[in-house]
């Protein structure tokens, strides 16, 4: 077959073959070729380089000088062609890319580290970019593919977006350190009664927000709230300066400060709901991946007690 001069891997590899074994039939075995095919390859090699890379004789092969000079570079495009076969293959596995991860605050006190710890054992090639949002916000982010995934407080029922469990939490009544209820092992929400609520707005988290109005009504009350705050941090300062007293998700333990004290409430076990929200269609490898990663963490218990 007439060589068009160009040069491709085969007969680089051929080429390197024959360097490493410096013998034709066991560079031909290496290669799984005959032995033929292997000399052709060769000879179409020096035909496009107007070269010999080798000088063969009837006891031994060896490298020309020319050889010696291309062998060097032949093993570097070998290696940039597997390592560019490898990414490609890691790519499709989902084991390599960006997930945009967002989040709010107040979503994700204590689930977040735990996330990013397991995005990065099982995916440590994948980069995770966080951005971090107020309350609802990042749905709309998602919706608009400014974000692959999100993490929002559940659960989060919206048109052509698909959320993943994560994590179910309890609630906890946080109060100034030297308050009454401070002493209490578990606060029951009759407990509650006629205290001052600084509360998260219900557009924030609406199925939370009814929860904890049913709890309380249950108990033949109307929570008496007298703030209302987008964040977590706005509604702990209102409660450290002894505004009132607020009810949140059980991971807010992790966030309060000596000033403050978090009692469980009874009967609100669940209550709290964490998901991963993306879109209803099918998704970019790396996303996929971390997502299947994210829920087999959350079935393990890894992210938190569901």
């Amino acid at each position: 077959m007439k060589n068009d001069g160009r040069i491709e891997l085969r007969h680089l590899r051929a080429f390197v073959a024959v360097a490493d074994e410096l013998h034709f039939r066991r560079a031909a075995a290496r290669m799984g070729v005959a032995q033929a095919a292997l000399s052709q390859h060769l000879r179409q090699l020096e035909e496009a380089l107007g070269a010999a890379v080798l000088r063969r004789t009837t006891r031994r092969v060896e490298l020309t000088a020319v050889g010696e000079v291309f062998l060097r570079h032949a093993r570097s495009v070998l290696d940039q062609a597997h390592r560019g076969v490898a990414a490609a293959r890691s790519t499709a596995r989902g084991e390599l890319g960006v997930v945009r991860l967002g989040f709010a605050a107040s979503a994700s006190i204590a689930i977040l580290p735990a996330v990013l710890r397991s995005l990065g054992e099982h995916l440590p090639n994948v980069a995770v970019e966080l951005y971090e949002h107020p309350l609802v916000a990042p749905l709309h982010a998602v919706e608009t593919d400014q974000l692959d995934l999100a993490i929002v407080r559940g659960p989060a029922d919206h048109p052509g977006l698909t959320a993943v469990p994560l994590l179910d939490e309890a609630l906890v009544v946080v109060v100034p350190a030297g308050h009454a209820l401070a002493r209490e092992a578990e606060v029951t929400p009759e407990m509650l009664r006629d205290e001052p609520v600084v509360l998260f707005r219900r557009a924030g988290a609406p199925e939370l927000h009814d929860f904890i109005t049913r709890l309380c009504g249950d108990a033949g009350f109307s929570l008496r709230v007298v703030r209302e705050a987008t964040e977590w941090a706005m509604i702990a300062s209102l409660v450290t300066a002894g505004f009132g007293i607020t009810i949140a998700p059980e991971s807010a333990r992790e966030a309060v400060i000596g000033a403050v004290a978090a009692r469980t409430i009874a009967g609100s076990r669940g209550a709290a709901k964490l998901a991963v929200v993306h879109r209803s269609r099918v998704l970019a490898p790396p996303v996929q991946a971390a997502l299947d990663v994210l829920a087999r963490a959350a079935r393990s218990g890894e992210l938190g007690t569901r």
